[in-house]
């Protein structure tokens, strides 16, 4: 088991003809975008500077990359967190993915 099993860094099933779709920011497919997401996208951060990818599922990793660079960096978990601090003090209420474009 992974360390970070605590973090429901697991790729989760799901029942036949439930939604899959994935939501941007969602690191942790609960359907939200909450700091738990953010300390997500931190720690697959932290290990992709000691090369330590291997853990994550591909496609959490791809997840982390917020802005979409093809590079994990440190801007992509403080996009993540401003645009949590955005939603709760009212300033948007629209999707992430349609936050970033309008950035």
């Amino acid at each position: 088991r992974s360390r970070f099993n605590w973090l429901q860094l697991e790729e989760y099933t799901t029942q036949p003809g439930a939604n899959t779709e994935r939501i941007p920011g969602d690191l942790n497919q609960d359907r939200q975008v909450t700091l738990a997401d953010v300390t997500i996208a931190l720690t697959i951060y932290a290990e992709s500077c000691v090369s330590a990818l291997e853990q994550f599922p591909a496609w959490q990793v791809q997840a982390a990359d917020i802005d979409g660079d093809g590079v994990l960096t440190i801007q992509d978990s403080t996009l993540l967190l401003t645009y949590l601090s955005e939603t709760a003090v009212g300033n948007t209420n629209v999707s992430l993915d349609l936050w970033l474009k309008a950035l």
